[in-house]
């Protein structure tokens, strides 16, 4: 475990918030200096305690996961506020959070037939589609309705998350035929910024959804 400082969540994003057995989900809506305001996400049987308390704040970033203790000092109209008791520490590195996400995905294979070709999607022949089980920012678990690419292939992948076309190319770590579909193992090899926000926001989505639902503790 490394110590990151003073960092703190981009406002925006989303944070894990416990205190004593009490753990839930928030938003941010303001991060500066030592203090952090968020909005709790709904969910039944939330009790947010009265102030003061010492809490903890967990997030993940594209840079790694993170903690940082704190004292809430104030819960009232829907916000939290937070001061730092203490420093920022990085407990992994690069952590790519994942959470079941099912999203329309195309895998095209950019070595059959093809060596050498440049990165690009473009939907030919080499062609599979399918549907995610999961999903990060470092790789998705696949069904493929057709025959996968080899292990090791390199691959220009199309997802359509939230209603946007995410395109990166990325290599198939993992193969699994079985008697009806094929999963396969992707990790993105090259995901622009803009599409790996818009992958974050899915999962971080899910992860609340999954929560609420009991799946995830």
């Amino acid at each position: 475990m490394s110590d990151a400082g003073a960092r703190w969540p981009a406002a925006g994003s989303l944070v894990e918030l416990s205190w004593r057995v009490q753990t839930f989900d928030a938003s941010v809506l303001l991060a500066e200096d030592e203090e952090l305001i968020c909005t709790p996400c709904p969910r039944a049987g939330l009790l947010v305690p009265h102030a003061p308390v010492e809490a903890m704040v967990r997030w993940t970033d594209a840079d790694g996961a993170y903690t940082r203790p704190a004292t809430m000092v104030l819960a009232d109209g829907g916000h939290v506020r937070l001061e730092a008791s203490g420093t920022t520490c990085r407990t992994q590195r690069r952590a790519y959070v994942r959470a079941p996400v099912a999203v329309e995905i195309v895998v095209e294979d950019l070595e059959s037939e093809r060596p050498g070709v440049a990165f690009a999607f473009d939907a030919d022949e080499h062609a599979t589609s399918g549907w995610t089980s999961d999903l990060s920012e470092g790789g998705a678990r696949v069904f493929l309705d057709g025959p996968p690419p080899p292990q090791g292939a390199h691959v220009a992948v199309r997802l359509v998350v939230d209603g946007e076309a995410v395109d990166a190319r990325a290599q198939v770590t993992r193969i699994s035929e079985g008697p009806d579909r094929c999963e396969v193992g992707l990790t993105f090899e090259q995901l622009a910024p803009s599409d790996a926000d818009v992958i974050r926001r899915q999962v971080f989505t899910a992860q609340v959804e999954a929560r609420r639902n009991g799946v995830l503790r």
